[in-house]
């Protein structure tokens, strides 16, 4: 049924409604439907994961549960939420790496809600103009009155269909974040606000969102005694910012570090959070091409502490694939503007 309704009817009414000093009973009857269909539509897709993570087509991945954060994607769910109408049959396929561009409109349906590696998106209706602590808290208890609030995962994803940006910031999109304790408000290019993202089932866990990715991690996991890290310096293509090229960026070839090691699957019994199954493999770690990056991507690689806040990477899904991760780091000085 929440389907059936187009997307633009919500920001439609959402619109209508805000610019409504007294609206009417008619008004408030359709946002109450346009609500409760957003939380139907979320309940399914809750439905759909618990479906997906009980499946034993697939080992359960560790990282969706870590011990301070409740269970959430057992299939212990209230009748409300467990019994639907409808019959499912969807072939699903698992994407383990980057789909194709992300799609504002795909990215709200049922299809991706068959995917452990992707990131569920459920649905709201708050009529707002600003993304502040009131509409937050508001959505927050759209979802605790229906039933939803303790079946949420960290690192899952709310979107208020009742959002009106203004004007200046009708390009940018702002999603809402689980995050173990409550929904934080997130929008590109900021950094993924989330305490551990190595716990996300797959760094591709926000593709369907956006191509770009910029996480914090601020402790990396213990590596693979038997494949030791490699150091090298390569030249690779990069964009920098530029105040004299139309675009604000021009192409340039540069020296960096990189640094390969390898993450496996086995227990760190001094590394408390569990990583998740699509970060096993290959990491390949890209730095300036300075000496200070240099020692910096050493200290990490033998674990030494390094000496600055949570060091923020950048995942490139265009050098990823096939078991590997790259991830570009701030280390060093920044590069001059052209």
């Amino acid at each position: 049924m929440s389907l059936k309704v187009p997307l633009d009817q919500y920001t439609t009414h959402g619109q209508s409604v805000l610019e409504t000093r007294y609206p009417t009973l008619q008004d408030s009857y359709k946002s109450t439907k346009l609500a409760a269909l957003c939380l139907a539509h979320s309940r399914f897709v809750l439905l759909l994961q618990a479906l997906v993570h009980s499946s034993s087509a697939w080992e359960p991945e560790p990282c969706l549960r870590r011990a301070a954060v409740r269970s959430t994607r057992l299939l212990a769910f209230p009748p409300s939420l467990s019994q639907h109408p409808h019959v499912i049959n969807h072939h699903h396929q698992h994407v383990m790496f980057p789909p194709p561009q992300p799609s504002f409109t795909t990215s709200l349906g049922f299809d991706l809600a068959f995917s452990r590696s992707r990131a569920p998106v459920l649905r709201v209706f708050v009529p707002c103009t600003s993304v502040n602590s009131d509409s937050i808290l508001a959505c927050q208890q759209h979802l605790v009155h229906a039933g939803l609030w303790h079946h949420l995962s960290v690192g899952d994803v709310v979107c208020n269909l009742g959002y009106i940006p203004p004007v200046h910031h009708l390009s940018s999109t702002i999603w809402l974040l689980f995050n173990g304790l409550s929904l934080v408000p997130y929008s590109l290019p900021d950094i993924l606000p989330i305490d551990n993202p190595i716990t996300l089932p797959s760094p591709f866990y926000y593709s369907h969102l956006s191509s770009t990715l910029t996480l914090s991690i601020a402790e990396f996991p213990p590596l693979n005694p038997n494949a030791l890290p490699q150091l090298a310096m390569l030249n690779v293509n990069a964009k920098v910012k530029s105040l004299i090229a139309p675009t604000g960026r021009v192409d340039v070839t540069k020296w960096v570090w990189t640094a390969t090691l390898t993450i496996d699957n086995h227990p760190h019994p001094h590394f408390a959070p569990e990583i998740g199954q699509g970060w096993y493999g290959q990491w390949i770690l890209e730095a300036e091409g300075t000496s200070e990056a240099k020692q910096q991507l050493w200290d990490i690689l033998t674990n030494r502490p390094v000496p600055a806040r949570p060091t923020q990477w950048q995942l490139l899904r265009e050098r990823s694939g096939n078991g590997t991760i790259w991830l570009r780091s701030d280390l060093g000085p920044c590069l001059a503007d052209i």
